[in-house]
């Protein structure tokens, strides 16, 4: 299931395009028992899941995978599955989707994961296709007779300022033909009437960009030129999606175009790799004196934390902890605040006069615990890294609506903090950057207990061995032998040496 966020407790608030002086709906989550309703997007009954927090969707793609897969065809899309390379024909896609009835569909669309640029016809192509294949996900409703499914579309185009402006206008122009009469029954005279809000995927955005030998430094600028064109055409009061951020500082620049629903990729693949996320929007108060720019988090991995006996953020502390610092936030995640079960497994009923129960919240753990567990291999590391990580993720967004509503369309005071941040944290996902180090890291610890450990442990040994008898190995496999010179240490190669020996 793909994880969202909006900008706090699913709520859709159409905050920063209030800074843009535009005329704009507001849309809260309304409670009603154990059910929410979302502007339109209804929780069904799923006994595995809690109908108040979660949001069931549908996609035949993960959005953040840019591996290379066959190009889609006239009526199927390629992806990638558990058991390889699938083509999945998008009447089947449909026929799923609306058996399942999932809160959210994303209906299928033609997104090019190609090792070269795609030439100008195929772009095309692109565009046609996504158009019908909507087209006919929404006939799929008018046959059957069933409500219109909440569907959200992928805005394709590629890199192309005019393939992405004629997409989203695709969707907005008036139906004509058989589309027209197919779609009569649910009253819809565009096809965007048909869809509940726009998707925006970057990560194939950015491996077309780095194809065509973009600029990495500006690549940030260019993603937000190529939504902004697919927005121009759109409506104002459909929520608006953007998956494969890198960063905080990333998604504050598409706040300010208008994005209002981020998914949670960073801050989980940041957990995959051992880091701590630690920063919080405004990242200052105004008079706090300026400091060194710092990390949005801590890379557990590295032996600096390895007797760290400190929470795992400073600018958040768990239940626990009586801290009167009002600038420090308190992390409900099960790191930073844990709760241990009241309610043990009794193997007799002697063991009831035995425990006392308790709901107090324990001490948080420590970063040097932290530590242990990522270079043990140990699974509740990760647990508890994507709990906290989500946590200060979802604190970031409900911070950063909470702001811009009390600005009253003071578009300078945002651009203020925005900036602030900027001075305030290091972007991780630059050129050796937190990320970096810490997959660097992440990838050692991986192959000293990972698949080939034994092996490499074995050639540990007989490497050693061969030291120890006066022939060391250097790092290309190569034997050397130490002589004692008359300047000293040296080391010959064995193959050179026992050649000069032989008279060779």
């Amino acid at each position: 299931m793909r994880q969202l966020f909006l900008f706090g407790n699913f709520q859709l608030l159409g905050v920063s395009r209030t800074l843009q002086g535009e005329s704009y709906r507001t849309c809260r989550g309304t409670m009603s028992g154990r059910r929410m309703r979302l502007d339109g997007f209804m929780y069904h009954s799923r006994p595995w899941l809690q109908d108040d927090r979660h949001i069931v969707s549908v996609s035949l793609r993960d959005p953040n995978d840019a591996k290379d897969i066959p190009p889609n065809g006239k009526d199927y899309v390629s992806a990638m599955t558990v058991r390889g390379k699938k083509q999945v024909a998008h009447t089947l896609f449909h026929s799923y989707a609306t058996a399942v009835k999932p809160d959210i569909i994303f209906a299928l669309s033609d997104i090019l994961f190609v090792p070269q640029p795609p030439s100008e016809r195929r772009v095309i192509k692109s565009l046609e296709r996504s158009l019908r294949w909507l087209s006919q996900l929404l006939r799929t409703s008018a046959k059957s007779n069933t409500k219109l499914p909440n569907i959200i579309i992928h805005m394709v185009g590629g890199i192309d300022d005019v393939a992405r402006d004629d997409f989203a206008t695709g969707l907005t122009e008036a139906l004509e033909g058989a589309n027209a009469m197919e779609l009569k029954p649910l009253g819809l005279e565009t096809l965007e009437e048909g869809v509940s809000g726009f998707s925006f995927d970057l990560v194939p955005l950015k491996k077309e960009l780095l194809l065509t030998g973009a600029d990495k430094n500006t690549m940030t600028q260019t993603l937000i030129n190529l939504v902004q064109i697919s927005l121009k055409a759109l409506p104002k009061g459909k929520p608006r999606l953007l998956t494969g951020a890198n960063s905080p500082h990333e998604i504050l620049h598409f706040v300010r175009i208008g994005i209002d629903v981020f998914d949670a990729h960073f801050a989980q693949r940041a957990a995959d790799w051992g880091i701590a996320l630690d920063f919080r929007f405004p990242a200052r108060d105004p008079g706090e004196p300026s400091t060194k720019k710092r990390e949005i988090g801590v890379n557990l991995y590295g032996e600096t934390y390895s007797m760290d006996f400190g929470r795992l953020a400073e600018n958040f502390r768990g239940e626990a902890l009586q801290d009167h610092d009002e600038s420090v936030s308190t992390c409900p995640c099960i790191a930073c605040s844990p709760r241990f079960c009241s309610s043990p497994l009794l193997q007799s009923s002697m063991d009831r006069s035995c425990y006392e129960s308790s709901t107090a919240f324990a001490p948080p753990f420590t970063r040097a615990y932290l530590h242990h567990l990522l270079h043990t291999h140990e699974m509740s590391a990760h647990a508890m890294l994507a709990a906290h990580n989500i946590s200060v993720f979802s604190k970031f967004l409900t911070d950063l609506r909470n702001f811009i509503e009390t600005l009253h369309e003071d578009v300078a005071s945002f651009e203020r903090e925005v900036q602030r941040f900027h001075e305030c944290y290091i972007i991780p996902d630059v050129h050796e950057g937190l990320f970096e180090r810490a997959k660097g890291h992440w990838e050692d610890v991986n192959l000293t207990r990972g698949k080939g450990r034994l092996a490499r442990e074995k050639l540990a040994k007989e490497n050693a061995v061969i030291v120890e008898s006066g022939v060391a190995v250097d790092q290309n496999g190569l034997s050397h032998v130490a002589m004692e010179g008359p300047e000293g240490a040296s080391g010959v190669p064995v193959d050179v040496f026992a050649d000069e020996v032989m008279g060779g």
